[in-house]
């Protein structure tokens, strides 16, 4: 699957430590899972909140993920389970994720990117995108809950990678040295933080303090956003991404020397369902059929929204566009128009640039 097709992640609301749900994502979200890990609490209502800071969960920097993760998946559905869903469950035996100072237990919360657990290929590669911004929505009011904290709460987000990505090793994960903190109010609010983008994430692990507001029970939403207001290309062939679009789909694609898109309503501009981008190709298979850039003096392709008599320029260049990717902004946070207010998109090129053929080509004709 091409990284073209993220989106928001939304999640899911009222999760409580008895039940245990199972919702499904959006069909083109490439999130393998998204697991939830809760473990019942009693209310101890005699605990101070002296006590709870004094276990200062927000300095923790060593733990052990102990098991393997394609192992629980298959202890908790008795299949694996490669599908896009979001589970909320209790962590069995050999998914414990502990503090290495006194053993006591951290609840962390799991986003898994990729077509299988720990799967490099189809990793989030954070390095393609200028911003990757993690929130969290919650709705914690812990005033109200005697002996419990109150004032800050904090969210640590670590990136996790499999231990089996090192030589001589090939069970559990492993946290990498850095570590992203914020901070927020201990009231209903939401968190925003922008993710460092230079390697692939794997995983990523957000660790709460449980016995300050309960476990997980005022996580109303987590959402993950790639935009960074600026053209993306797509990674891969026109082939494969029309293939993956059939499979998600079940469209069948049509290519002509057109602007093709192939989920939407209009002839002229097909509004593909991932809210950050509209992809687009451009040509048959085939790289021979493609738009050769190369083979114009210049060519730009033109985004004309209602909002703007001219229009905006997006990309202009010499080479080889097989397809590319338009950005648009449906929460009002980016510059670019939502895709509601596009009116038109042009291929424009100027006049052909003659050019030498290859050599190779010279001598099978003289050949000939």
């Amino acid at each position: 699957m091409g990284y073209w097709l993220w989106q928001r992640i939304k999640t899911w609301t009222n999760v409580t430590d008895s039940d245990t749900q199972r919702l499904e994502l959006a069909e083109n979200a490439l999130i393998s899972s998204l697991r939830v890990v809760c473990v019942t609490k009693p209310d101890d209502t005699a605990k101070t909140a002296a006590t709870v800071s004094a276990r200062q969960w927000d300095d923790i920097d060593n733990f052990t993920v102990r098991g393997d993760e394609e192992d629980v998946i298959k202890n908790l559905s008795g299949r694996e389970v490669l599908g896009l869903n979001l589970y909320d469950f209790r962590a069995p035996p050999a998914w414990q994720v502990t503090d290495e100072r006194d053993g006591t237990e951290v609840i962390p919360y799991y986003l898994n990117f990729g077509l299988k657990p720990g799967d490099p290929e189809h990793a989030l590669d954070t390095s393609r995108w200028g911003k990757v911004t993690l929130e969290i929505e919650h709705s914690f009011d812990v005033t109200d809950k005697t002996g419990y904290q109150t004032g800050t709460s904090d969210f640590d987000v670590w990136q996790l990678r499999r231990i089996g990505d090192l030589p001589g090793s090939n069970r559990g994960y492993f946290k990498t040295s850095r570590k992203y903190k914020w901070t927020g109010s201990a009231t209903a609010g939401d968190w925003r933080e922008s993710l460092p983008c230079k390697n692939p994430y794997r995983r990523i692990a957000i660790f709460c303090d449980e016995d300050a507001y309960g476990p997980g029970d005022g996580i109303t939403d987590i959402e993950l956003e790639l935009n960074d207001g600026a053209l993306k290309p797509f990674f891969g062939t026109p082939h494969r991404m029309c293939m993956e679009q059939t499979q998600l789909y079940g469209i069948t694609p049509t290519f002509r020397h057109s602007i093709q898109t192939y989920a939407g309503a209009t002839a002229q501009i097909y509004e593909h369902e991932v809210p950050y981008y509209q992809a687009i190709v451009i040509g048959v298979l085939g790289s021979e059929d493609n738009l050769q850039i190369s083979n114009y003096a210049n060519s730009l392709v033109y985004l004309k929204g209602t909002a703007s008599a001219t229009g905006t320029m997006l990309v202009t260049g010499d080479g080889f566009m097989g397809c590319m990717l338009i950005p648009f902004d449906l929460s009002g946070e980016a510059d670019y128009l939502p895709s509601s207010e596009y009116s038109k998109i042009e291929v424009k090129i100027a006049e052909k640039v003659t050019r030498v053929p290859a050599m190779s080509v010279v001598l099978d004709e003289l050949i000939a």
